[in-house]
């Protein structure tokens, strides 16, 4: 949402952003990657990469094993393009935010979900400001959706959701050694995946990601762990396992998803609101932010033109890009090799690790 605000305020529209109150407490925060390449499109929004190196550390080392074969350890340090960052998701927010304050854009905190409905060419928007519970109606010529996984916006307009796997994940912190600093892991085990992840101050995060098919349960910290005795390469990186084992553990839904439309009058979606993307290909934070500036830049252009040309624009972008990330699904998977491997789609798409 911020970066849409952005990208409309770098074209001259006027912008406004409406948010939920709850949506922190909605979404615990889990530590994430940030590529390397979204370094690029966050300075030409306005986020200096000197703010970056600052705030997120720099990932030193990733290692990754598939199946049966050996692990593979990369170092990030003095590659090209280096291994990106580890990612604080809501402090990254924050500074958009400000970024979007500094450049005119004004926020709506609503006490619960706004109502959005076309009305001619106007979107008329009614909510709650949350701290007063006032009642407010407001008027726009263009409405963006980036209302995360829910789409809301696109949702109340019939817009219908593909969702081409059952993949989840479920995430628990700890403490970690001095080897898993600044590093991230990927590591095939039963019925799915490990993801690690280890930040700069001492913590990091394991991931399970794995089919809900599969599942006769949410697993417990203890059930997480036991996996990594296929995961020599996650373990050494832990430290005090008794600590790992009193984390809460946090459930997310990490299936691949895409909107049948990704615009219609007057509106577009971005984001998680258009797609989601499986975390192992590690672009959907890159794509959010290229996507949700593209998103506004469109919808400034398309009222300064009054043409619809700059939707189509959109369109095509928005399919390409989502091809794009299909096909690097399918490389991580392994799934061109072995098309017939048993795995969590409903549209008969392979997604086990092979």
């Amino acid at each position: 949402a911020m970066a849409a605000a952005i990208g409309a305020r770098q074209y001259g529209a006027d912008a406004a952003v409406i948010g939920s109150a709850h949506a922190h407490s909605r979404s615990p925060e889990t530590l994430e990657t940030l590529s390397p390449r979204a370094l690029t499109v966050l300075q030409h929004i306005g986020i200096p990469a000197s703010i970056i190196h600052a705030q997120f550390p720099p990932v030193t080392e990733r290692i990754s094993r598939w199946g049966l074969g050996a692990g593979r350890s990369r170092p990030s340090v003095g590659s090209l393009l280096g291994g990106g960052h580890v990612l604080g998701k809501k402090l990254l927010v924050e500074l958009l935010r400000q970024r979007a304050q500094d450049m005119g854009v004004r926020f709506y905190v609503a006490g619960r979900k706004a109502a959005a409905a076309p009305v001619g060419p106007t979107w008329h928007i009614a909510l709650r400001i949350d701290t007063t519970n006032r009642p407010m109606q407001l008027e726009a010529r263009f409405a963006i959706d980036a209302s995360g996984r829910g789409a809301h916006l696109a949702r109340s307009l019939g817009v219908r959701k593909r969702i081409l796997d059952d993949l989840v994940a479920f995430w628990i912190r700890g403490p970690i050694s001095e080897l898993g600093r600044c590093s991230t892991a990927a590591v095939t085990v039963a019925d799915g995946w490990l993801f690690f992840v280890g930040g700069g101050d001492g913590l990091g995060a394991i991931g399970y990601f794995t089919s809900a098919g599969r599942l006769r349960g949410k697993p417990r910290p203890a059930d997480i762990l036991a996996k990594l005795a296929a995961a020599p390469e996650v373990a050494i990186r832990m430290r005090g396992q008794a600590d790992w084992a009193l984390s809460s553990v946090v459930a997310q839904t990490a299936s691949t998803t895409v909107l049948a439309s990704p615009s219609g009058s007057n509106w577009l979606a971005c984001g998680d609101a258009l797609q989601t993307l499986d975390p192992l290909t590690s672009s959907g934070m890159l794509l959010a932010l290229t996507q949700g500036s593209e998103a506004g830049h469109a919808a400034a252009a398309n009222l300064r033109r009054m043409t619809g040309r700059t939707l189509t624009e959109y369109q095509e972008r928005a399919a390409a890009q989502f091809s794009h990330y299909l096909l690097l699904r399918a490389k991580f998977y392994g799934l061109e090799a072995h098309p017939r491997a048993a795995g969590f789609s409903r549209e008969q798409t392979p997604m086990g690790p092979s």
